[in-house]
């Protein structure tokens, strides 16, 4: 397959690519012996042995060299108090200034979620990044328009009908159902309650078949988050998008086989909170 080159005037035979592959590419390493990439079949292209190659001595067809970072120290540290501050200043934002957010922002925020893990690397998920207000307009009005139709099936003798049939489901609407009739009412009245006027929405897509298809979609949400907090942007999930999986895949045209798993607003906050505020504490069981 040639997928690893090993440059031997490099390498210093340390055995580190051999030891930290759970994949078995490499045959088992030997003293003094080069790398010896056996079972390239078996490659995932995680990067692991080009990351961990203290001599630069590992090229993979795959990942591309210019892309790779050199790390000052030997891991890059955060100090925990640092980023703990991070986490806790970090607010579900739902008002924003009337400002765009620069393309090339929004191209680096894709670039950092990209590095969120996924299963086996397949980084199975793809990303649609609305800015056209007459878009998020439509989206606004055909999402307000399914709750419309949920709370008319949630209607007490259609409701008791579908009971028979989907009793838990039925149940679950209706523990939800006011935060429904809420959004439409406020539609309404003339507000923007799904998108609360942002002037960006990311969506985020992967497969249907992938068990892990909905896990690879939110690692790289709460990367694209994390990483906006930095730069001064604020952001929000918007479940009321993501729980009308059918009107999304029709407006943006998503790909049969595919759905999308999360939605983000961005946008750069209209209020900043001074403070962190408490949270109820973790419920744990050790064992």
């Amino acid at each position: 397959m040639n997928l690893l080159r090993i440059d031997q005037e490099l390498c210093r035979t340390c055995g580190l690519c051999s030891a930290i592959c759970v994949d078995d590419v490499f045959a088992p390493a030997r003293p003094g012996a080069y790398p010896d990439p056996v079972n390239e079949q078996n490659c995932i292209s995680c990067g692991h042995c080009v990351a961990i190659c203290p001599a630069e001595a590992i090229s993979h067809n795959r990942l591309r060299r210019e892309k790779t970072v050199a790390f000052k120290e030997k891991r890059p540290r955060v100090a925990p108090e640092d980023m703990e501050l991070l986490l806790r200043s970090k607010r579900s934002i739902r008002h924003f200034k009337n400002t765009p957010v620069p393309r090339d922002r929004i191209g680096k925020l894709l670039e950092i979620a990209q590095q969120a893990p996924s299963d086996t690397n397949s980084q199975d998920r793809r990303y649609i990044v609305v800015t056209d207000r007459p878009t998020l307009d439509e989206l606004e009005e055909r999402l307000i328009g399914y709750y419309k139709s949920l709370i008319f099936w949630m209607k007490a003798p259609v409701r008791k009908f579908l009971s028979l049939f989907t009793p838990h489901l039925m149940e679950e609407l209706g523990k939800v159902l006011p935060d429904f009739k809420a959004v439409v009412r406020k539609h309404e009245q003339g507000e923007k309650p799904v998108f609360r006027g942002a002037p960006c929405v990311i969506f985020i897509y992967g497969s249907k078949g992938n068990l892990m298809g909905k896990d690879n979609c939110l690692t790289a949400q709460d990367y694209l988050m994390l990483q906006a907090e930095t730069m001064g942007l604020g952001s929000c999930i918007i479940g009321y998008a993501t729980g009308a999986p059918g009107t999304l895949a029709k407006i943006l045209n998503i790909p049969k086989g595919m759905q999308v798993y999360s939605a983000i607003t961005l946008g750069y906050p209209k209020y900043r909170s001074p403070r962190g505020v408490d949270r109820n504490d973790p419920v744990v069981r050790w064992i």
